[in-house]
């Protein structure tokens, strides 16, 4: 879910490995393991773009505000299915799927304090 959705939130987070178990190595009650585990199955599948073709949504569970940048989105890709994704790759196949924030004519840019500021976007059809 994304962030945002957390602030109302009761009783404590948790904090799970990669493949769903309890960071501390401990068992969660009944088959919660495996509710988890199917969970992050799922949500990698939907984030997965490499081997399947270029249909994959920007961000399917819609984690990111809208705009966003690319780097933004590719470390949130990158955060779900748990392994760096190769920055141009990536880029190639999320560009067609994203459009630029224009106002007045140009480009809006990222507030960004370090570098060059990338292009803001939003998801095509929003």
């Amino acid at each position: 879910m994304p962030e945002r959705e957390l602030d109302g939130a009761k009783g404590e987070l948790i904090a799970v490995t990669a493949d769903g178990r309890l960071v501390d190595g401990g068992a969660m009650l009944w088959d919660h393991d495996e509710i988890v585990a199917a969970a992050v199955a799922s949500l990698r599948e939907r984030y997965e773009f490499r081997y399947r073709y270029s249909d994959t949504a920007p961000d399917p569970d819609r984690f990111l505000e809208e705009p966003f940048t690319l780097h933004q989105l590719r470390k949130m890709h990158e955060a779900v299915i748990g392994e760096e994704l190769h920055k141009d790759t990536f880029a190639r196949r999320m560009k067609p799927q994203l459009k630029p924030v224009v106002r007045r004519g140009e480009v809006v840019r990222s507030s960004a304090t370090r570098g060059r500021p990338a292009a803001l976007c939003w998801r095509v059809g929003t």
